[in-house]
């Protein structure tokens, strides 16, 4: 899956990060659904993301959520994942 490979191809020292931050935004998505572990956590992927938005995809394609990183102290990761309600909306992080 496209997550083990992004994760493999960080380099050592960020690998850690890279693995907590696909983690969190994955448990933003379950919480977002409101199916929580019960849905399986490779049943979707949180990889594909551009400049840390992105769309969970499944097996049939994107789903109809958009997750978004966001800033967090020192040695924390922050994400956050909303139902998308505008078809065709370009979502994009601002500073």
């Amino acid at each position: 899956p496209a997550e083990i490979t992004a994760v493999q191809s960080t380099p050592e020292p960020c690998r850690s990060h890279a693995f907590v931050t696909l983690w969190t935004r994955k448990e933003s998505f379950v919480k977002a659904t409101g199916e929580g572990l019960a849905r399986p956590l490779d049943d979707f992927d949180v990889s594909a993301a551009n400049e840390g938005v992105g769309r969970p995809r499944d097996a049939q394609g994107e789903l109809p959520f958009v997750f978004a990183d966001f800033d967090a102290p020192d040695g924390f990761v922050g994400a956050v994942t909303v139902f998308d309600t505008i078809p065709g909306a370009e979502w994009r992080a601002t500073p």
